[in-house]
């Protein structure tokens, strides 16, 4: 303020007019309050952001949602877990075909295969017996993941797989080891569709 004043004698001024040094007072006080508003505000601001931050890291995730319709889906069609199709592997083998990708044994007895929906897709459904009991296998077109995705509730458990056309999952009852059926429908041409 001191410094204003003397520019002002500075720039020929050698009386200061009346009430000017308090104005200049007052607006140094205000331009303080001001700044440090500011200075708080910004504070909160970054603690705001640091709480959610936080939350974030350790809050449940929520399930992802093509989990959660992957899920629906075998909710929505559990006859088809009872169900035994005749012929299902070669129903399964026409479905295939019909791509243009020729069928390749899993090694598991396929129960049920049809076609199915996913997100309003066509996609394939079939059912393989396992070791704990029935396996569900979604193969969805169009259904792009970057990586794979767990599925996992009270009953069933599972995963999600990126195929070069989309995704394919496979879900099981709790205890059924589904690793290296999902290796074997890695590589086969059910991954292609």
């Amino acid at each position: 303020m001191e410094r204003q004043l003397g520019r002002l004698g500075q720039l020929g001024w050698e009386r200061t007019p009346a009430g000017l040094r308090e104005r200049l007072l007052a607006e140094g006080q205000s331009s303080a309050r001001i700044q440090a508003r500011t200075h708080r505000r910004g504070i909160g601001l970054v603690a705001s952001l640091m709480v959610i931050g936080v939350l974030y890291l350790y809050l449940p995730k929520q399930a992802e949602p093509l989990a959660s319709d992957v899920l629906d889906h075998v909710y929505g069609e559990l006859n088809h877990l009872r169900e035994v199709q005749p012929n299902a592997s070669a129903r399964l083998a026409a479905i295939l075909n019909s791509q243009g990708q020729p069928f390749q044994a899993l090694g598991l007895p396929v129960s049920y295969a049809g076609r199915c929906s996913v997100r309003n897709k066509p996609g394939l459904h079939f059912v393989l017996s396992g070791q704990q009991g029935p396996i569900t296998v979604l193969v969805m077109p169009g259904q792009y993941v970057e990586h794979p995705i767990d599925i996992d509730d009270r009953r069933f458990h599972g995963g999600i797989y990126a195929t070069p056309h989309g995704s394919f999952a496979i879900v099981g009852e709790a205890g059924e080891r589904l690793a290296p059926i999902a290796r074997r429908l890695r590589q086969s041409a059910i991954t292609r569709l």
